[in-house]
């Protein structure tokens, strides 16, 4: 059916609003069938293959929902930004593959590119020629390749600008990247205060040698 666009990662099913639907086939509450305007109900293999049939009988047609923050708008495939946390520093991705909250100043390091995956997730190149990742415990900048745990959802908070907005970043586990006062870059399993909100900004590419001015 014509509509939302729908992509299944690790039974998980994001609409691209405000719904995230996961196919893990229990019946009860907050769970639900998803009916097209043309009469067919949304399922998920075992596979993660997503497909469509006249009628819902079977788990594979049983979602679990939850609502989720407004998603970004106003960032494009390619766009870099820099990344400014609560302690006023810049999250800076280190050619070891760190992260930290600790620079303030603009310069290669905190200058981010965001590649769109087209369905309202994001990956986040560093400029090291490599992806943030969710590992599960933490956040780390050293992956080669965009898989799923480099897929970030960038949750809006308040107003946003065609330069800049506030934002939380959820990786794949559920996680949300935090940075402390201290500019250590941690995780966290809930958007608790400031510390898991960030200013993101639009700006130019940096080659190094060169400062922001």
């Amino acid at each position: 059916d014509e509509g939302y666009k729908f992509t299944a990662d690790g039974y998980g099913i994001n609409s691209g609003s405000e719904l995230i639907f996961y196919a893990d086939g229990k019946k009860g509450e907050g769970s639900t069938v998803i009916c097209g305007g043309l009469g067919n109900y949304l399922c998920v293999t075992p596979d993660n293959e997503v497909g469509a049939h006249d009628n819902s009988e079977g788990e594979d047609f049983i979602f679990h929902y939850e609502k989720i923050r407004p998603m970004v708008r106003n960032l494009e495939n390619g766009d870099c930004i820099t990344l400014r946390a609560a302690n006023q520093a810049y999250i800076s991705a280190t050619e070891y593959g760190a992260l930290n909250a600790n620079n303030y100043t603009i310069g290669p390091w905190e200058v981010f590119t965001v590649l769109t995956e087209g369905d309202g997730r994001y990956t986040i190149f560093t400029n090291g020629d490599k992806y943030v990742t969710d590992e599960g415990h933490g956040f780390a900048a050293n992956s080669d390749e965009a898989g799923i745990s480099e897929h970030m959802t960038l949750e809006l908070f308040g107003e946003e600008t065609e330069e800049e907005g506030t934002i939380a970043i959820r990786g794949s586990e559920g996680n949300y990247l935090s940075a402390t006062y201290d500019g250590d870059i941690e995780s966290s399993d809930s958007v608790r205060g400031d510390s898991e909100k960030f200013t993101y900004t639009k700006s130019r590419p940096h080659l190094p040698g060169l400062q922001d001015g």
